[in-house]
């Protein structure tokens, strides 16, 4: 495994790389990017993670919440999530999974998360008038699952949802409206450090 030093680097990298793809996606599409304070912001939320989340999930933890925490805010800013930093992230998470010895919980919980985003997608889609979750959020919450494993991000993304509900009403904001998602995701990753 590697050292604490080599870790908190790699996840500083990683925000850094992440930031860096959303801001030439976001120039070429001629939308608003993610911006410094916001890139830093994560950064310092992916470190802590590192620093003082569980021992052989400290990594994959801080990794998943520098590359999804940077696709949540490009999400509020331009609507959707790039999956150019989303995919890379989620097997980023896998590799350090692996490099613990975690790799199989992992997987099932990366699996168990797509199907249920999935499947979330497609009944918005049907019954929702093709309001609800896009097709962008599958990979970032497969992520949540390969990050916390697949019994505690079906929890962490269960509260972080009903925050984000409590939040829409509290707002005033109907809830049929489109809203991001990203944002929830990447609560969903904090309370899930925060339950390990």
């Amino acid at each position: 495994m590697l050292s604490m030093p080599y870790q908190l680097m790699l996840v500083l990298a990683w925000t850094l790389v992440s930031a860096i793809v959303d801001r030439r996606n976001a120039k070429s599409e001629g939308v608003p990017r993610v911006g410094v304070w916001e890139a830093l912001a994560v950064a310092v939320v992916a470190e802590a993670a590192t620093l003082f989340g569980p021992r052989d999930e400290a990594f994959a933890m801080g990794l998943a919440i520098a590359g999804v925490g940077v696709a949540a805010y490009g999400d509020l800013q331009h609507r959707f999530i790039w999956q150019q930093i989303a995919v890379p992230t989620l097997i980023a998470v896998l590799a350090a999974r692996y490099l613990t010895g975690t790799l199989t919980a992992s997987l099932i919980g990366a699996a168990l998360m797509a199907v249920l985003a999935l499947l979330a997608y497609a009944a918005g889609q049907r019954w929702g008038k093709g309001a609800g979750m896009g097709f962008g959020d599958i990979a970032p919450i497969a992520t949540v699952g390969a990050a916390l494993g697949f019994l505690t991000a079906p929890l962490a993304m269960c509260l972080a949802s009903l925050a984000f509900v409590i939040v829409a009403l509290a707002r005033r904001r109907p809830l049929d409206a489109a809203l991001p998602f990203g944002p929830v995701i990447a609560g969903a990753l904090v309370i899930g450090t925060l339950l390990r």
